[in-house]
């Protein structure tokens, strides 16, 4: 354009210097008298113009230099994030070609450990130097393969679920395959928690050892013995020290694998370990068998000890390992049960004598820490005291070691002393004396015996639990007092007076009418007289006779909420004695014996059968 300008100037101006005017068409110029008008006028002001153009020149070309400056700095920019991205790509590549070579490594510890597998299948496994001599070399592997990784690329690899388990289980599974937990020698778990201690030694960190013992142990030993237990060859009932040793030593083993410094922390670990075993074993195999044993159970006779198959001998020692509660009251609902059918089996094969007694006791003894007092006491009141009650009392040692171990109420023991034993021990003293000689020295004797027997000797150094009983008790104190009684009337030729202190009839006594006197006799209401084995009421009636039978029977069924009254209408009367409803059941009294009507026909019942059925 500006060439296109010049080449149109006259020749005669070509001299001259040429000013190009690039203000536009619609710039004005200067008269001479400075007044301004159109371009046309010929005045230029020269100094406007070169202004004007110089600074439309500078900043053309300083907007060219931030152009240049800003592609520069930018090429710079791009040069180095290149120089970054290759450096970056040098230590990607570096550190792939570190993986490939731990990767490498890593394949040649499996092909070693697949090696060692391989060469101790044709070993003998249940010799514990096997196991030794194996663990070490695979701690050899475990320990170069740990020290190839760092920590944090075992956490990111998920060492302890994917490749430490593709290592190690293969290698134990290689001996238990061929090991028999229930035959083996128990001395091997030893020797597995040293080889396993070994193996966590060769381990970076505590957390990673921990978790590679519970791998082995959850993953290897557990499922081998669960199996083992599981299968039909161990009986739960029968190879109870099998089964637990077993179990215990496992136990352990678990103590033993590995130790941590922290006492604490090896605490806690130890018994998290401890509570998954326990539901793996004893809760899924053991617990079940020991059930299904309970309710299949049945007393059998042997030949040298009461019971061949007593349930006690493979049911406690199970008991602190048994940590659920609910399956555990379940357990001992059922033994309770089968306890009753023990000794009722125990009445039919030892009759009433002595040695029932004492089979009894070695049964129940080893169950009274289990079960309440008042269970016990149940046991003993409902199946073994009446037939205490029809006992020879020539082996009262059984009745006094029964309440001294704790397996009988004091009511019970007390009501059988002075409801059957004493009123035939003082009737039988009462008639020596009545018809004996005046001397003394037998009755003597014999009164000395008894009150060793029950009360204990004068110089003996500890009282048992029953001689305290009896010590503290009345009715059984006025006893002995009535047959010192006795003696003086004799030696006195007191005939009168021997003769009101005669004995009640032991026919007419039992211990059931003595139990029910002594539970009245709890609320004030009765007093027994040894002397005459008579009931008399405190509170008269208001013809002013002296309670009865009726009246206790009556106390009774309003202690227990049964309904008690007299039978009207027809068949109100048993051979002109009344009838009375018991809870709906009929019955009538006879010399303080009660009778009911079963299968059509009076039969007597004890009071406490009596409530059962209603």
């Amino acid at each position: 354009m500006y060439n296109d300008i010049i080449d149109q100037s006259t020749a005669e101006d070509s001299n001259k210097m040429k000013i190009i005017d690039m203000r536009g068409p619609s710039a004005f110029a200067l008269h001479r008298d400075g007044l301004k008008t159109l371009r046309s006028t010929p005045i230029i002001p020269l100094g406007e113009e070169l202004l004007h153009n110089i600074t439309l020149l500078l900043n053309t070309h300083e907007s060219q230099l931030r152009t240049a400056s800003y592609m520069i700095k930018s090429s710079q920019r791009k040069i180095e994030n290149v120089e970054a991205e290759a450096t970056e790509m040098l230590g990607r590549q570096e550190g792939i070609n570190q993986r490939i070579g731990k990767m490498q490594m890593t394949l040649n510890v499996i092909d070693q450990a697949e090696k060692l597998v391989s060469n101790t299948a044709s070993m003998n496994k249940s010799q514990p130097s096997t196991l030794e001599a194996t663990t070490g070399s695979l701690q050899k592997l475990i320990s170069d393969l740990y020290s190839n990784f760092t920590k944090e690329e075992r956490l990111s690899l998920k060492f302890d679920k994917t490749l430490i388990p593709l290592i190690v289980k293969p290698f134990f599974h290689q001996f238990t395959s061929t090991l028999q937990p229930l035959t083996m020698d128990l001395s091997w778990m030893s020797y597995l928690s040293s080889g396993i201690r070994k193996l966590c030694a060769a381990v970076g960190s505590y957390d990673e050892a921990y978790a590679m013992r519970d791998m082995i142990f959850a993953n290897c030993i557990v499922p081998w013995m669960q199996e083992s237990l599981s299968s039909t060859k161990w009986d739960a009932t029968r190879d109870v020290e099998l089964g637990l040793g077993l179990y215990e030593a496992l136990l352990t083993s678990v103590e033993d694998s590995f130790a941590c410094t922290d006492p604490e922390v090896r605490m806690e670990e130890n018994e998290i370990l401890k509570e998954s075993i326990n539901i793996a074993i004893i809760q899924s195999v053991v617990q079940p068998k020991i059930i299904r044993g309970v309710l299949q159970w049945k007393p059998k006779a042997g030949m040298k000890t009461t019971l061949s198959n007593p349930m006690h001998q493979w049911i406690l020692p199970w008991l602190p390992h048994l940590k659920n509660d609910s399956i555990m009251g379940t357990i001992l609902l059922e033994v309770k049960r089968k306890l009753k059918s023990t000794i009722s089996f125990l009445g039919k094969s030892e009759g009433d004598g002595s040695n029932f007694v004492r089979s009894c006791i070695r049964v129940l003894s080893p169950w009274r820490n289990l079960y309440s007092e008042s269970v016990m006491f149940e046991l003993t009141s409902e199946s073994i005291t009446p037939r205490i009650a029809r006992q020879k009392w020539d082996q009262i040692q059984e009745l006094l070691e029964l309440f001294g171990q704790n397996l009988m109420s004091a009511d019970d023991f007390l009501s059988l002393i002075d409801g059957e034993i004493l009123p035939t021990w003082a009737s039988i003293l009462h008639t020596s004396i009545k018809h004996g000689s005046r001397d003394m020295n037998g009755a003597k004797a014999f009164y000395l015996s008894w009150k060793k027997l029950l009360f204990g000797s004068p110089v003996q150094t500890e009282t048992t639990s029953a001689q305290k009983v009896l010590r503290r008790d009345d009715v059984i104190c006025r006893y002995f007092f009535g047959a010192l009684e006795m003696m003086r009337a004799s030696l006195e030729s007191n005939v009168e007076m021997l003769a009101r202190l005669e004995p009640p009839n032991p026919e007419e006594c039992n211990y059931r009418l003595s139990l029910l006197l002594r539970a009245k006799g709890k609320k004030g209401s009765t007093d027994y007289t040894p002397s005459t084995g008579r009931v008399h009421q405190v509170k008269m009636k208001s013809d002013g006779n002296i309670a009865s039978f009726v009246e206790v029977v009556t106390d009774f069924a309003r202690h227990h909420d049964i309904e008690f009254h007299p039978k009207v209408g027809s068949n109100s009367t048993k051979d002109g004695k009344p009838v009375f409803l018991f809870g709906g059941h009929p019955i009538f009294f006879e010399k303080n014996v009660l009778f009911t009507l079963r299968g059509g026909s009076w039969q007597p019942i004890s009071l406490e059968h009596l409530a059962q059925m209603c």
